[in-house]
């Protein structure tokens, strides 16, 4: 019947999406390899780079019926960077909040600006946190920590996740740091990328 046919077709189209993004991740964990990765520069609005995140994050969120929240200081900010890189990259935060949250679990999402005058992405969770043995290997590439702290173990992905993150948050000079009590992660931009005053 037709509604067993579109399952069909959205189960391939998911599918799809998920190879094409495991290739698309390989490539560039592979650039990341031979040094930064080429990054194509634009000015852009912290607002736009949240909304494509939110968009490509949204069935993951629902699937893990998770309470999400989006903070936004200032979405009009200015920033001058890989839009669609700078979106992938806080995709795959919230994807790891998703993935290592319980189900049902609570993620914010907080953009704001630092103290030293810089952009902070934040993604925190109240998932149980990296375990200590893990920490100095997070950003190894296809380093995937146990799957015990994961409420969906098929869905772990290739482990290139936080490898990507990194590359793109050094591509823009910046800085991608964790906690582990309470699981967060901060992708810090530095202040020569923001255009508008604080």
């Amino acid at each position: 019947n037709n509604h067993l046919h579109k399952e069909y077709a959205d189960y391939i189209v998911d599918g799809g999406k998920r190879l094409l993004n495991s290739v698309y991740d390989m490539l560039l964990a592979s650039d990341a390899r031979s040094g930064p990765i080429a990054v194509n520069e634009a000015d852009c609005l912290v607002g736009d780079i949240v909304e494509i995140a939110k968009a490509a994050v949204e069935k993951a969120v629902a699937l893990a019926q998770s309470d999400i929240s989006f903070l936004i200081e200032n979405e009009h900010q200015e920033l001058h960077g890989d839009r669609l890189l700078l979106a992938r990259a806080l995709t795959k935060l919230i994807d790891n909040a998703v993935k290592f949250s319980s189900r049902r679990g609570r993620i914010v999402v907080a953009v704001t600006r630092t103290d030293g005058g810089g952009l902070a992405f934040l993604v925190e969770d109240n998932g149980p946190g990296i375990p200590v043995e893990d920490l100095p290997h997070i950003f190894e590439r296809f380093f995937r920590g146990d799957r015990s702290h994961s409420h969906d173990g098929e869905r772990m992905g290739t482990g290139l996740g936080l490898s990507i993150c990194q590359a793109v948050v050094q591509a823009h000079s910046g800085r991608l740091t964790v906690e582990s009590q309470p699981h967060a992660l901060r992708l810090l931009c530095p202040e020569a990328l923001l255009h508008d005053p604080r």
